[in-house]
């Protein structure tokens, strides 16, 4: 039970049974009253604040400086809610209306790969899922898209470093456009992608096609061109209208293969000019989070899927950096003890960045990979520096930073860059107002902005960089725009 607040004007008599007497004049009764009544006004004033400010998501220590998620917050209103599950946007996609049509009336086939990337980052989820779906366009089947998640089934709710997250977003928040079953181009025959859930309802007896018969085929380390054309061969022989790839068959894409570009780069001549790359989109939350906070950014269009202005256009004057720590601080160190090299999409040969394997003892290369991984705050402001004498970077005046970095950090970076140039302003990942929806796909906005900036300077080792990389090709930025550490 909820403690009670009670607020009194008067002592309390100490005797249940003696009577309570009032000397007040009426003059003392009206100013009692008056304080009581803004007493009542304060404290609901202070439950109003509280709410709106940490349960609408808007941590920002410029508005709100001294409110946090204090026991006097427990006491007035309770625990801390669980984060959003998307509710409206499964319904969306429920009543997409490729769903309420007649199977298979037009010869739709469908390809689904259980076999999908999952129970990873975004980043690494996001290349295999681009892959698949250019994949299964290419063989002429309609795509069928899955939740992102944390955990293959199971509860609605997972956990990561100590901290309640959703085991389960639907695609459709995260993304838009055909991948989640928004329309092809009106020449486009290709069926409209569909979701799992539908798949299962109109395939109960799949056709399945083991991963371990395709691998064969094309063997090992080959590139993602000869994967995707094998697997083409092998779907072309099927007559079955609905084909299942299982989960326990393996990617289709082997994870390492992100990281060669010999097997990566080979793909992208034909992955370019897909209409899974040149229709993709972020989902709504991701646009109007972009949106809300274009005061840190920049003049940003608003996104009504326009047929007139781009969405995905440049916004002119911003650079991006993407500041890799938390589990980069140890992580980066095992890239160099591994002898890694940058992610395949951030070493497209023109790129002004190559990655060039270190040389030297072992304490020499180790110190390369941690300048290109997680690089001191020097080491950035000098990047910066080098960039800024460019010419795709003039007229830079805001910088943003994609980071996981620590607010105190954070702090000493801006300071430096500060120090170094007269930004207009700087921002990071940790000053965005984001609503408590927004805040679960929070990635997703740190990559449309980076998408869309001027100049972005990425982490080569990092997936999501290597996605807005992707993208930025994908959309004609210029090569030279896109930097990395």
């Amino acid at each position: 039970m909820m403690p009670v607040l009670t607020l009194s004007s008067e002592p309390q008599s100490s005797s249940r049974d003696s009577p309570r007497k009032s000397w007040a004049s009426p003059f003392e009764t009206r100013l009692r009253r008056r304080r009581c009544v803004l007493r009542m006004l304060g404290v609901a004033m202070l439950f109003t604040v509280l709410v709106y400010g940490t349960y609408a998501g808007i941590h920002h220590p410029k508005i709100y400086p001294k409110i946090k998620n204090t026991e006097l917050m427990q006491m007035i209103i309770g625990p801390k809610p669980l984060p959003p599950l998307y509710h409206d946007f499964r319904k969306s996609e429920r009543r997409l209306p490729q769903h309420f049509t007649k199977p298979f009336a037009s010869g739709e086939k469908y390809l689904w790969v259980a076999s999908h990337s999952c129970c990873s980052g975004w980043g690494n989820v996001m290349q295999d899922l681009i892959l698949t779906a250019h994949l299964t366009h290419a063989s002429g089947r309609g795509f069928v898209f899955d939740d992102y998640e944390w955990v293959r089934g199971g509860p609605a709710y997972s956990e990561w470093n100590g901290k309640v997250i959703p085991a389960h977003i639907p695609l459709s928040a995260i993304i838009s456009g055909p991948l989640v079953g928004g329309k092809w181009d009106v020449t486009d025959q290709t069926p409209l992608s569909i979701s799992k859930e539908h798949f299962e309802k109109i395939c109960p007896n799949p056709y399945i096609l083991h991963g371990e018969r395709v691998r064969v085929a094309h063997g090992d380390g080959a590139s993602a061109q000869k994967v995707i054309e094998t697997w083409i061969n092998f779907i072309a022989e099927i007559e079955d209208p609905c084909v299942e790839v299982p989960a326990d068959s393996g990617p289709i894409f082997h994870p390492y293969s992100f990281g060669n570009k010999d097997e990566i780069l080979p793909v992208w001549p034909t992955l370019s000019t897909s209409p899974v790359l040149t229709h993709f989109g972020w989902s709504s939350l991701a646009h109007r989070a972009t949106e809300t906070n274009q005061a840190l950014l920049g003049p940003i269009s608003s996104h009504a899927h326009s047929t007139t202005e781009h969405p995905y256009s440049r916004i002119d004057g911003l650079l991006v950096i993407h500041i890799r720590r938390g589990d980069f601080l140890e992580h980066c160190e095992n890239l160099g003890h591994w002898g890694a090299a940058f992610l395949a999409f951030n070493r497209f040969p023109e790129f002004l960045d190559p990655w060039e394997p270190p040389q030297g003892d072992d304490a020499q290369k180790l110190a390369i990979y941690l300048r290109r991984c997680v690089p001191t705050i020097p080491q950035i402001v000098d990047k910066v520096t080098q960039v800024q004498q460019t010419n795709t970077a003039q007229g830079l005046k805001k910088v943003y930073i994609m980071t996981n970095g620590d607010p105190a950090w954070l702090k000493q970076l801006k300071d430096a860059l500060k120090g170094a140039y007269a930004w207009d302003s700087i921002a990071t990942s940790r000053d965005m107002i984001l609503t408590l929806r927004e805040k679960y796909v929070s990635h997703t906005v740190d990559m449309l902005i980076g998408q869309r900036a001027q100049v972005f300077i990425g982490n080569g080792f990092s997936s999501v960089s290597s996605n807005v990389a992707m993208l930025r090709q994908a959309n004609g930025f210029p090569l030279e725009s896109t930097r990395m550490l």
